[in-house]
């Protein structure tokens, strides 16, 4: 038992580190996960392949890093409403720009609600910044997946659109 609360004393603030910072959970979260690590390591312990091809330690993060994906894969992803709240039609005239694009953010409010849920998210999150990093692990896929579909469910508002913004779209801005 000794030698168990040494592994506790030396490893927990490295696994809550690794999970806080490396794997983007909650530092209040990370710390009750590393705990259940600590606690999976210990009923566990049994299975661990001493002078297998993995270290001590290999097999304890590589516990920590499954704990995390089925953390983030139990937080529900954020729900974005796209519409009415994040895409506005400004209908005052006030700046050099205003009302310029009104056409096409009143199609876009029309066609964004055609889609999958999934895809609203996507478009949504990257249309806020969101890293397709993040964006996997919130989706339980890989990062390139995440990219895939995001560029799918472009191309398929793409695909709705009216000609002329599409060729607008490909002409160089000019004031």
């Amino acid at each position: 038992m000794s030698a168990f609360e040494r592994l506790v004393d030396q490893l927990l603030p490295h696994l809550i580190k690794f999970l806080a910072f490396g794997k983007t959970i909650p530092e209040a979260d990370a710390e009750e996960l590393a705990s259940d690590v600590l606690m999976t390591i210990h009923t566990k312990i049994g299975t661990f392949r001493h002078g297998g091809p993995a270290k001590l330690t290999t097999w304890i993060f590589e516990i920590a890093k499954n704990k995390a994906i089925d953390y983030h894969r139990a937080s529900s992803p954020q729900e974005v409403e796209l519409l009415p709240d994040t895409l506005q039609v400004r209908t005052t005239s006030d700046g050099r720009y205003a009302g310029r694009n009104r056409e096409l953010l009143q199609w876009l409010s029309e066609h964004i609600h055609k889609l999958s849920q999934q895809d609203q998210w996507l478009l949504g999150w990257r249309a806020q910044g969101i890293p397709y990093s993040q964006i996997a692990e919130w989706l339980g896929i890989t990062e390139g997946t995440a990219r895939v579909r995001h560029k799918r469910a472009t191309e398929k508002l793409l695909a709705v659109a009216p000609p002329s913004w599409l060729a607008a779209k490909e002409q160089p801005y000019h004031e």
